[in-house]
């Protein structure tokens, strides 16, 4: 009983703990490798441009999973947290803005800056609604996050800096968060017990040569990073049955800052924003 007790204590505090990426760009910081060079480019230029213009820093982020990085109860939290972590906008207004997309958990956020009131948090959720989840549906997320980011600077960034009104200022939508809490506190233990909501979502699916349900996946380093060159990562997932196995390959981005590097400026977020799933 006493080990038991122990372990159920444990559980929480193993869900909490929580690692972040370090960004090797103030604009974008393309981390699951979604973004051609091309829409990177351009995304990463228009960030600097509304930078220039209103000194609202933001920054779009992509990973695979929030369980590459420890875990967190959900993509709020996660979102608010990097936020934080990493200090982005001013921190004298904090308007700062993150757009953080997980393609393998199919979820996004556009988390703001603390000085945005919660109307903002509504235009966020129609623009992910209008311009981002379509086309993650369609299979193209580079354009949905093009299209989503220059939402965000036409529809927040530059409105709010120049005190204007939000824009087409919805009802304030129905926000599950505080329902959906407790459950996501389960899932998190669920998560942090069976080695992710990636794996346990694969062991429901078919193998593509043996036809029984099972598979796994397992992230290994090839090459670790460093501040001078990138490293490799290999991620494989194979099946419990049989010898299938389908290799890819992506990039870790190096340690040291490049195109767009240097540091933010200190602010925060106190959870605002909006939320999609696809």
């Amino acid at each position: 009983m006493i080990r038991l007790l122990a372990v159920l204590l444990f559980l929480p505090c193993a869900v909490l703990a929580q690692s972040f990426p370090e960004h090797t760009s103030v604009y974008v910081n393309d981390f699951a490798q979604i973004l051609d060079d091309a829409s990177e480019t351009r995304i990463a230029q228009a960030l600097e441009a509304v930078r220039d213009d209103t000194g609202v820093q933001a920054n779009v982020v992509t990973i695979s999973r929030r369980a590459d990085y420890g875990d967190s109860a959900s993509i709020e939290a996660f979102a608010k947290d990097l936020f934080n972590h990493w200090g982005i906008g001013n921190a004298a207004r904090n308007d700062g803005i993150l757009i953080l997309v997980a393609s393998e958990d199919r979820e996004m956020r556009i988390a703001l800056g603390s000085a945005y009131p919660p109307v903002w948090d509504g235009v966020a959720l129609r623009i992910i609604d209008t311009q981002m989840l379509p086309a993650f549906r369609d299979g193209n997320m580079a354009a949905g996050i093009e299209a989503g980011t220059l939402a965000t600077i036409d529809r927040i960034a530059r409105p709010f800096t120049a005190g204007q009104p939000a824009p087409e200022a919805p009802t304030t939508p129905f926000d599950p968060t505080p329902w959906m809490f407790g459950g996501a506190v389960l899932l998190s233990i669920l998560v942090a017990a069976r080695g992710g909501l990636a794996n346990l979502a694969l062991r429901f699916r078919t193998c593509p040569a043996c036809g029984k349900r099972g598979l796994h996946r397992d992230h290994t380093t090839l090459t670790e990073p460093t501040k001078l060159a990138s490293g490799v990562q290999r991620i494989r997932t194979a099946c419990n049955s049989c010898d299938y196995h389908r290799d890819v390959e992506r990039t870790i981005p190096s340690l040291s800052s490049s195109g767009g590097g240097g540091s933010f400026g200190g602010g925060s977020s106190s959870g605002g924003g909006a939320s999609g799933r696809w």
